[in-house]
């Protein structure tokens, strides 16, 4: 359930902040509802599409057949970059309206070809299933019921199927959810619009560590730590950890700026 609120409350704040941008407000009214239509057209309707691959190591075509279950992947996997995210409403209109050059490019950074050479997700699944998380992936007939606009991206992942035919064995080390009782230095950096790791979650790690120091990006996502200001407070804790980091630049940020069709 975590997993998927997560994924959806990223949506969410990436709808807002469309609507409250003037000029994405104004090319993209109703970005949500343009959105959940299309999950559903495509979902009756999948739509047969190649796209040059590039990131796998193979670098040719592959088919795809662009559902609700691909279209949710390729945004969940953008939402992760803040220089996709911008791209994110142009993104949705252009499919909506038919196109699809737009996806082809997000398709080569999303990385979701499983098997090529230089492919992420193949460490990721012996991660989770070594981790064999019940919290993440015991819960899926709750997360559907609850989001039910999720439910075939969520079929689409059902790692517990998968890690039963990896024969991993047992771990010999579990990830405990317990919060140590330490009294270190940890700097803690968060993107607002992450969709796997929210603010509420480091906001709740860091209150639980008196040693820390938490910095949050309201136009950020999971590459936090590449943004300017973020590797600014990052030396300067690397070079006094016990003192909070001077944050005058997150003032200086500026807000998300959407790319929007001139047409």
């Amino acid at each position: 359930m975590n997993f998927t609120r997560s994924f959806d409350a990223a949506l969410s704040k990436l709808f807002k902040n469309c609507a409250r941008d003037l000029e994405c407000a104004r090319a993209y009214p109703n970005l949500r509802e343009t959105f959940e239509e299309l999950l559903e057209k495509r979902r009756r309707n999948p739509k047969a599409i190649s796209a040059l691959l590039t990131r796998t190591g193979w670098k040719r075509n592959h088919r795809f057949e662009m559902d609700d279950a691909m279209i949710l992947s390729i945004v969940h996997s953008a939402l992760y970059s803040a220089t996709a995210i911008p791209e994110l409403p142009a993104f949705i209109a252009e499919m909506a309206g038919g196109e699809y050059d737009s996806a082809r490019i997000l398709l080569d950074l999303a990385d979701l070809v499983t098997f090529g050479p230089d492919s992420g997700i193949l460490p990721r699944i012996i991660y989770y299933c070594n981790d064999n998380d019940p919290d993440v992936w015991s819960d899926r007939s709750e997360a559907i019921a609850t989001y039910p606009q999720l439910a075939n991206w969520l079929g689409d992942i059902d790692l517990g199927k998968l890690c039963g035919g990896w024969k991993l064995g047992d771990a010999e080390v579990r990830l405990d959810h317990s919060l140590p009782n330490s009294e270190h230095n940890v700097l803690i950096l968060n993107g607002d619009l992450d969709p796997v790791t929210p603010s509420d979650w480091a906001g709740d790690v860091a209150s639980q560590l008196p040693g820390s120091h938490f910095f949050r990006f309201p136009s950020n996502a999971h590459d936090t730590y590449l943004n300017a200001c973020a590797q600014s407070i990052i030396s300067q804790f690397l070079e006094t950890p016990e003192s909070r980091p001077d944050d005058a630049c997150l003032a200086e940020e500026t807000p998300l700026a959407f790319s929007v069709d001139s047409e």
